[in-house]
Parts: C-alpha cells; sequence; structure tokens
C-alpha cells in the first residue's frame, strides 16, 4: 500500500485527530506530574494544501477548509 498524506491531509478525520489530541493533552497538563509527547507518526508536518498532489482529491475542503470559511464561532469542546 502506497500512502501519501498530503492525499488526505486537512480531511474532517485529521480534525477530529487533532481535536482529540488537544483535548487530551489539556487533561494531561492539569495534573502535578510532568509528561512526554512523542509523535511517531507525524508525518512531514507541515503540508501545502494549495499544492498539486493536494488539489487532486480536495479533501482539505471537507475539513480544515470548511472549518476555515464558517462565520459562525466554533464551539468549545
Amino acid at each position: 500500500m502506497n500512502y501519501r498524506h498530503i492525499d488526505h491531509a486537512g480531511n474532517f478525520a485529521d480534525i477530529v485527530k487533532h481535536l482529540v489530541l488537544i483535548s487530551i493533552l489539556a487533561q494531561l497538563k492539569k495534573k502535578a506530574k510532568p509528561f512526554a509527547v512523542l509523535d511517531a507518526f507525524s508525518g512531514l508536518g507541515l503540508y501545502d494544501l494549495n499544492s498539486e498532489a493536494a488539489s487532486k482529491t480536495l479533501e482539505s475542503d471537507t475539513g480544515i477548509n470548511k472549518l476555515l470559511q464558517a462565520t459562525d464561532p466554533i464551539p468549545q469542546l
């Protein structure tokens, strides 16, 4: 299987994944004990959603681009 994240970067699943991660980290920060985070599957870390590769699937249109174009405030989790 040949998986390239640029084909899926910014899609709805990315949004859900990052919201869950942020929520978990926020809860961990409430504890007095220190913690470390290691992301072994982070990919490139920065993707150009306007690139030719990302334009092939346009999956970001149903994810991050939809949020960026929202006129109503995004509710807190």
